[in-house]
């Protein structure tokens, strides 16, 4: 049972761990934030949609792929399309895939022990700093990490779906991870490429 756990926990964070010099960068700044004007609740609320609109834009790029797999045009594509698309879809290596739940199980593990580990520090014996607890801020920088993981998803759920505005966006921040880490990010996206073949098969 631990192991599993640990499995699903390390799987879980090779998507925390994507584009981390950003992800750090910018909880840093969300941290600071909370730590002068409060805000982790917010922060954690909007993670909470986002995880919501990560789901849903997934569905959606998986069912596009299925109503184009089965014969429909991309460019006459229309709404009624995608909503009745989107109850066929459920079938092996679209909505059904195994890899698939496998995916969502480690990444939302993975979010809870964030969660609990962020409540956790709030509870913790106040941290000062220059004579204001940092606590909270703490705990803002954890759950904006999340929230970062779930926009970046979005993004790539979108690329998945045609949208070569995100795809050039994601692009631009592969290129200033490497920049940063001065190493070549390219292996993750291959990853992810190989995952949505996974979701093929």
């Amino acid at each position: 049972m631990f192991e599993r756990a640990w499995r699903m926990l390390r799987s879980g964070g090779e998507s925390i761990l994507e584009f981390w010099p950003i992800k750090i960068a910018l909880s840093g700044v969300s941290a600071a934030w909370v730590y002068l004007f409060g805000g982790s609740e917010e922060i954690i609320a909007a993670a909470i949609i986002f995880v919501a609109l990560d789901t849903l834009t997934k569905w959606a790029a998986i069912t596009k792929r299925w109503l184009l797999d089965h014969g429909h045009e991309e460019d006459a594509l229309r709404f009624g399309d995608m909503v009745c698309g989107f109850f066929h879809a459920w079938a092996p290596g679209y909505l059904s895939s195994s890899e698939l739940r496998r995916h969502w199980g480690e990444k939302l593990f993975t979010y809870a022990v964030l969660i609990i580990a962020a409540g956790a520090v709030t509870k913790m014996t106040e941290i000062v700093l220059f004579g204001m607890p940092v606590n909270k801020s703490i705990a803002g920088g954890i759950y904006s990490c999340i929230l970062l993981t779930e926009l970046f998803s979005i993004t790539e759920n979108l690329e998945e779906m045609g949208n070569q505005k995100m795809a050039q966006l994601r692009q631009f921040l592969v290129t200033v991870t490497n920049k940063v880490t001065g190493g070549n990010f390219s292996v993750t996206i291959q990853q992810t490429q190989n995952r949505k073949d996974d979701l093929n098969g």
